[in-house]
């Protein structure tokens, strides 16, 4: 079956070792990140939780609830 990616990944050459022990509390990862977004005052999504762009933060919510069920 299809499983869609989530990549880490970051720009030091070589890396810094986080993939690895991000990959294996993703859980606890995604969970924050909702808390985080929900959390927020803002109404539709800003720089603190998802990005200044119009309806950003019921996306990022709906991608969130989608990856914690896969």
């Amino acid at each position: 079956t299809f499983q869609p990616p989530i990549f880490i990944y970051d720009n030091f050459p070589g890396g810094v070792g986080l993939s690895r022990p991000l990959y294996e509390i993703r859980e606890q990862v995604l969970s924050a990140t909702g808390q985080l977004i929900c959390s927020c005052s803002c109404e539709d999504g800003c720089p603190s939780c998802v990005g200044p762009t119009a309806g950003a933060k019921e996306v990022a919510l709906a991608i969130l609830k989608f990856l914690r069920h896969v």
